[in-house]
């Protein structure tokens, strides 16, 4: 007989009977349920509160940076990578590390940080930030041809700041026509409004390039 046909007190009875029967199994799922839930919220709260942690580290070593001290600043960017290897303080902590290095003079312990950034990263933006970095720093050591080797593989999305790494490294190696394409190459892939259009023209100007257009109002 279906429920439509029994009358109210009949239907009543046979739920009552049912919820009897299966009273185990709901108040299982309504357990299975719970935890879910309090689970979830578990995760969040805790994912945030390490989120936290690692922002609040990662401003003590910008403040250790800021007065300059290197071994607080050496502590510090080692934790994040340890403790917080999730977020990406972790990375940034290795890009700074990495500009303290290089600003002292150590262009191999930049390298060292920056490859580790690279590695850290928890997306494939910071990752590209990391790799231009080091390019950056395997120019100025002199050593243009890993540079301009690891810029081939530098993300499209970054392909501005690589050309322009690319042409930085060419023209310190004397080949002007190539660092002249590099650096038109940059113009045509940065934004019009990019603030480092100025200096990519700069770059271009001193080795004799032609005039900027396309960032002009």
């Amino acid at each position: 007989m279906s429920l439509e046909m029994m009358d109210e007190h009949e239907r009543g009875e046979r739920v009552r009977r049912w919820l009897h029967d299966n009273s185990g199994s709901l108040l299982g799922g309504i357990a299975v349920g719970l935890l879910c839930f309090f689970a979830w919220q578990w995760w969040q709260d805790s994912g945030l509160q390490a989120e936290q942690a690692a922002a609040a580290d990662y401003q003590s070593l910008t403040d250790a940076i800021e007065r300059k001290d290197a071994e607080l600043g050496e502590t510090l960017s080692q934790s994040l990578a340890e403790k917080h290897s999730t977020t990406a303080y972790s990375a940034l902590a290795q890009m700074q590390l990495g500009a303290t290095r290089l600003s002292g003079g150590d262009a191999d312990g930049a390298l060292a940080v920056l490859k580790r950034a690279q590695s850290l990263a928890v997306s494939p933006a910071l990752a590209a930030l990391a790799q231009t970095r080091q390019a950056r720093v395997l120019v100025a050591a002199g050593k243009f041809d890993e540079a301009l080797a690891l810029l081939n593989g530098v993300p499209a999305g970054f392909r501005g700041i690589a050309d322009e790494i690319r042409g930085d490294a060419l023209a310190a190696a004397g080949r002007r026509e190539e660092a002249v394409k590099a650096y038109e190459d940059a113009l045509t892939h940065l934004d019009a409004n990019a603030a480092t259009r100025g200096i990519v023209q700069l770059k271009l100007d001193s080795i004799g390039g032609p005039a900027d257009t396309d960032g002009q109002s």
